[in-house]
């Protein structure tokens, strides 16, 4: 409990540090949004590449439904 207020408190003592400076995000809560947000473009990029090896590819099972009624 209180992860988020420990790690923003160690974060912005570190950030002071000359050795460190700017290199940590000091918001667990931005540093997380924006990991999870590279880990869902990473998939997408890994969709699209395999769309546009395979035009098939794009066709799903919820689209084929979707086009059957």
């Amino acid at each position: 409990m209180g992860a988020t207020r420990y790690y923003n408190d160690l974060a912005s003592y570190a950030a002071q540090l000359p050795i460190i400076g700017n290199k940590v995000n000091a918001d667990l809560t931005d540093h997380v949004a924006r990991a999870a947000l590279d880990g869902l473009f990473m998939k997408l990029a890994v969709q699209e590449k395999l769309i546009r090896n395979n035009p098939a590819a794009r066709i799903s099972d919820i689209l084929k439904q979707l086009w059957s009624k």
